[in-house]
């Protein structure tokens, strides 16, 4: 009876094997609402204005022998991809709405799988942007422009949300008599790169419209730009406000599982980042006395203010000033109808992490 002779691969052959490894991740946030609604996912909603901070640690839980031991220099060999990255969803402040311009809509970017190992060590830096404060007629004229007009920036890790921009954040008196220009930091967000981040994302923003005489643009919005100004001369019948550009849908993150204020004229209930609706008149000009403010854009943008008619000043009409946008949709304010009334405030941002059960 012969023997075969035992060669270096078939004795290698005949001892490799490996272990088979659970692996479980653990996450905190002393600042996230924890939401499992029972659809197969777990969000971690991050809601308030400032800095926050999600924790992982990941762990070995069970181990099965199979022939033989593996060397693990690094737990990250075997953290299986299904936990290693997560849906994120990131929407910076709205700006706030200016003397008939809109405020833009914060910038949002949505990566499916946003990978946090080995990007982050052990923990992710997370902010959400407050939302821009709308022209006050205590600056009126131009006495003391805010320097918080614009929203503020949100981010979780590398992933950025540019914030919204407001139509006159300095200089204002440069192009008074015809409106202030658009809110276009939001149009900033398509170029964003989120340098670090792995690819994936997909960023969404788009610029505000073009004033004419006294009739603002429409803030930009999510998913359109805003609408150029409704009028062809300072006194012309035309003037007159316009809504804010529509955001964009969602379908992962429906208000009603992230429990945020809903923008009721979204169907769905998933539109995030309205532009802020535009005002228009002049203290002292009768140009289209009455013309209703319009709706801001669908995704939390603020209403316009209603056409003023030089009825009001140098008094305050309520129903003159533009509207605040919904915080945590990210919209922008709505703009105000003649110098003496209060823009609109934009909407604050949000952050969500979506991960498996």
């Amino acid at each position: 009876m012969s023997i075969n002779k035992l060669t270096k691969n078939n004795s290698l052959a005949r001892i490799t094997g490996r272990y088979t490894v659970t692996v479980t991740r653990s996450l905190s946030s002393s600042t996230a609402s924890v939401l499992t609604p029972g659809n197969g996912y777990t969000y971690y909603v991050w809601k308030t204005v400032g800095s926050h901070t999600l924790s992982y640690s990941d762990a070995i839980t069970n181990s099965v022998w199979s022939k033989s031991n593996i060397i693990r220099t690094n737990i990250n060999n075997v953290v299986p991809s299904s936990i290693q990255t997560g849906n994120v969803f990131v929407v910076g402040g709205g700006g706030g709405g200016w003397w008939w311009d809109g405020g833009g809509a914060g910038g949002i970017v949505q990566h499916p799988s946003y990978n946090t190992v080995p990007l982050h060590a052990s923990s992710v830096p997370i902010t959400v942007g407050s939302g821009g404060i709308g022209f006050r007629s205590a600056s009126h004229p131009y006495a003391s422009v805010p320097t918080n007009l614009n929203g503020g920036t949100s981010n979780f890790g590398y992933l950025i949300g540019v914030g919204g921009g407001s139509a006159c954040p300095t200089n204002a008196n440069a192009t008074w008599g015809n409106g202030c220009g658009s809110a276009n930091e939001s149009a900033n967000q398509p170029s964003v790169t989120h340098p670090g981040s792995n690819p994936g994302y997909t960023n969404y923003g788009y610029p505000g419209g073009t004033p004419a005489y006294y009739s603002g643009g429409g803030g930009g919005g999510t998913g359109v730009a805003g609408p150029n100004g409704n009028a062809s001369g300072y006194t012309n019948s035309s003037n007159a406000p316009t809504s804010g550009g529509a955001g964009s849908p969602f379908p992962a993150f429906p208000y009603s599982i992230i429990s945020v204020n809903p923008d009721p004229s979204s169907g769905p209930g998933n539109h995030y980042g309205g532009g802020g609706g535009s005002g228009s008149g002049a203290d002292g000009w009768v140009n289209n006395s009455g013309a209703p403010g319009l709706p801001g854009g669908v995704g939390g943008g603020g209403s316009s203010g209603k056409h003023n008619g030089g009825n009001c000043h140098p008094g305050m009409c309520a129903s003159n000033a533009g509207g605040n946008a919904i915080n945590n949709l990210g919209g922008g304010g709505g703009g105000t109808s003649g110098g003496n009334h209060n823009g609109g405030d934009g909407g604050s941002g949000l952050v969500v992490l979506r991960v498996p059960v």
